[in-house]
């Protein structure tokens, strides 16, 4: 990380930096936890055009947030800097798991799929790691599975020859027979 992006995110958290850690786990954008002397943040950063994944992460974080039913780090900064493209946020602690922090997450997860609309899919199209992600709105959450998650995967996976042309025409012609 450059001196004048640590500059840069001081300026925006309003703190001195005083040690900056790499994060492991992804493999698309660099992680850091960031430790001030009164709070800790976690930074995603990326020298390709990612802004929009970002901006849309932040998006789809704060509306898990909004719902109040499990933890969700607060999004802090969404931004570019030096030709790279940031997502500054809460950092939260990792643990090992007990069993009533298992049971915990199945409740607050319940609670999280309670929070419904007339519909499925959002305002707002996303990624799925660096692909984009459609979000068409759709009455079954069937369908909206099937076209807005699967197919797109299907199609890629047949353009790469990963997936042969009659295992997806199979597919289709299945989910078609199934469609509700």
């Amino acid at each position: 990380m450059t001196k004048g992006l640590q500059t840069h995110l001081s300026n925006i958290l309003n703190e001195a930096i005083v040690k900056i850690s790499v994060v492991h786990g992804g493999d698309i954008s660099k992680a850091y936890k960031i430790d001030t002397s009164n709070n800790c943040y976690f930074l995603k950063i990326n020298n390709f055009d990612t802004l929009e994944m970002f901006q849309t992460e932040a998006y789809g974080l704060e509306l898990i947030r909004n719902t109040n039913t499990i933890k969700t780090p607060k999004v802090l900064a969404c931004n570019t800097f030096e030709n790279s493209s940031y997502l500054l946020m809460e950092f939260i602690e990792s643990k090992s798991p007990s069993s009533l922090d298992f049971k915990n997450l199945g409740l607050q997860l319940a609670k999280l799929h309670q929070c419904t609309s007339s519909g499925f899919g959002l305002n707002k199209n996303n990624f799925i790691g660096s692909l984009p992600q459609s979000n068409m709105q759709n009455s079954s959450w069937t369908n909206f599975y099937v076209i807005q998650r699967l197919l797109p995967q299907l199609q890629l996976a047949t353009r790469k020859q990963l997936l042969s042309e009659k295992e997806y025409k199979t597919f289709i012609t299945s989910w078609r027979f199934m469609e509700w």
